[in-house]
């Protein structure tokens, strides 16, 4: 990699990682806020119930339950921004960015995206059968994020490929 194309890259990488920060920070806030809001309506739901007066039990049973599913769809999503914001922070402060670290980062990115894409429709079909709308429950299947989870474990065969590469330059320097 040329030293032009090195740079680049590092200031690059380095705005990514403040984004990536900056919303990781943001989700958390949003997580935290939304667990005090779960734990209040548990302990005493009345200030709540007061609050969504013009709801009925049943929109409110479905409050909570969307409130556990969008906790679980942030927690996933936290784990994979966590993983891109430690290789985005490594890549900035590296002379490559072809490491056996971000290999690993890029392949557990794969495997979290594909059980987030598995187990979210799931969870949500659950909520909706617990918060009493037993009707009908779809499950949505998204297959553009089990496309997105092979192309980072692809991305993931790539960046293990150029550490080989990288490794043998480095040897033969």
């Amino acid at each position: 990699m040329s030293p032009n194309n090195l740079e680049k890259l590092q200031r690059i990488s380095g705005h990514v990682s403040v984004l990536i920060l900056i919303i990781m920070v943001l989700m958390a806030l949003a997580i935290v806020i939304s667990l005090i809001l779960l734990v209040l309506c548990y302990i005493d739901g009345s200030w709540f119930s007061e609050v969504m007066s013009l709801l009925e039990e049943e929109a409110l049973a479905g409050f909570e339950a969307s409130m556990v599913v969008g906790i679980i769809d942030s927690l996933f999503v936290l784990a994979m921004l966590w993983l891109m914001y430690k290789m985005f922070s490594d890549i900035k402060s590296s002379y490559t960015p072809f490491k056996n670290e971000n290999v690993t980062r890029l392949k557990h990115v794969a495997y979290i995206l594909l059980v987030y894409s598995i187990a979210l429709p799931i969870i949500g079909a659950i909520a909706e059968e617990l918060s009493g709308d037993p009707l009908l429950v779809v499950i949505e299947f998204n297959f553009v994020l089990v496309a997105v989870a092979v192309l980072f474990y692809c991305m993931s065969l790539v960046f293990a490929y150029g550490t080989n590469l990288q490794k043998e330059s480095d040897e033969t320097l």
